[in-house]
C-alpha cells in the first residue's frame, strides 16, 4: 500500500494487460501487477499540483504519456522508469491526454476548454482549439483515427474530423 502519501487521490487509471498504472494526487504513477497485486512507484515527475491522467500508448508496450497540474506533457519508458521526452505546452492545467492508434498523435485538454495535438515523435502542434470555456476533462480517437470526441465539464461532447480538424458537432446528454 501507499499509506505514506500525502496526497494518495486516485487520478486516473488504466488497465493494460497484465499491469493497471494509476496515477495519484502528487505527482505519483503506481505499476500495479494484477496477478500479484504487487505496487511500485513508477515515477514521481511532475513538477507541481496533481498528475490528472495517465495514458499508455497503443504501439508500445514500455511507454506512457501523462498529464497534469503543472501543464507538462511526458513521455515515460517503464523499463528506465524515466521520462523519455517532455515539454511544457504553456496552456495551463492538462486534464487529459490521449493517443490516436497509431501512436503518432497525442490530443491532451485543458481547464481553460482548449484543446491541443501535437505529433508524439517531436511535439510539435498539428491542431489547437479554444472555442469552450469549461474544463476539457477527457478526450479520445475513434478506432480508426479519423474523429477525435472532446468531453467538457458542462455535459457536452464535441466531434472533430481529424484530416481537416473540422468540428462535425456536439452530443449534448450528459448531467455532468
Amino acid at each position: 500500500t501507499f499509506s505514506n502519501q500525502s496526497e494518495a487521490d486516485i487520478r486516473s487509471v488504466c488497465w493494460i494487460g497484465p499491469r493497471i498504472l494509476v496515477g495519484l494526487g502528487g505527482d505519483v504513477i503506481v505499476d500495479l501487477v494484477e496477478s500479484t497485486g504487487e505496487a511500485s512507484v513508477i515515477v514521481s515527475g511532475h513538477k507541481s499540483g496533481d498528475v490528472w491522467c495517465v495514458a499508455p500508448s497503443p504501439v508500445s508496450p514500455s511507454s506512457a504519456a501523462s498529464v497534469g497540474s503543472d501543464g507538462w506533457l511526458r513521455l515515460w519508458d517503464s523499463r528506465s522508469r524515466r521520462p523519455s521526452n517532455s515539454v511544457n505546452l504553456r496552456r495551463g492545467v492538462a486534464r487529459c491526454v490521449s493517443w490516436s492508434p497509431d501512436g503518432r498523435l497525442l490530443s491532451v485538454g485543458f481547464d481553460s476548454g482548449a484543446i491541443i495535438v501535437v505529433d508524439s515523435l517531436d511535439f510539435k502542434e498539428v491542431w489547437f482549439v479554444h472555442h469552450r470555456s469549461d474544463s476539457v476533462l477527457c478526450a479520445a480517437f475513434s478506432a480508426d483515427g479519423t474523429k477525435l470526441a472532446a468531453g467538457c465539464a458542462a455535459g457536452v461532447i464535441d466531434l472533430f474530423e481529424v484530416q481537416s480538424w473540422k468540428r462535425l458537432g456536439q452530443l449534448e446528454g450528459h448531467s455532468g
